[in-house]
């Protein structure tokens, strides 16, 4: 689409007309893992000041965890887009028609 609106411009458009979400999902995605990231540092810390075998409990059960999670928000973040592309295809069938 060449007369794509800017971000910032997107998030003023009332209409709806177009979508930001395909533009900014990558970014979303980064943010979940840093999240995902800061939680699981967040959580071998707490488990060291504890006991050294607590942490080292949280390291391991953590790294699987933040494995799942990044799983869980890859597939959450494919679908949506995928609906989007749904979206998209059915009103340009729409158009044609």
């Amino acid at each position: 689409m060449p007369d794509e609106k800017g971000l910032f411009q997107g998030l003023a458009d009332f209409s709806f007309r177009e979508l930001i979400t395909p533009r900014i999902i990558k970014l979303l995605y980064v943010i979940l893992l840093l999240a995902g990231g800061v939680s699981l540092v967040a959580l071998v810390v707490q488990g060291m000041q504890q006991s050294a075998a607590q942490g080292l409990l949280a390291l391991v059960f953590g790294v699987v965890g933040l494995f799942v999670w990044a799983l869980y928000i890859r597939m959450m973040l494919e679908v949506v887009l995928v609906l989007l592309r749904i979206a998209a295809n059915t009103d340009r069938m729409a158009g044609n028609l």
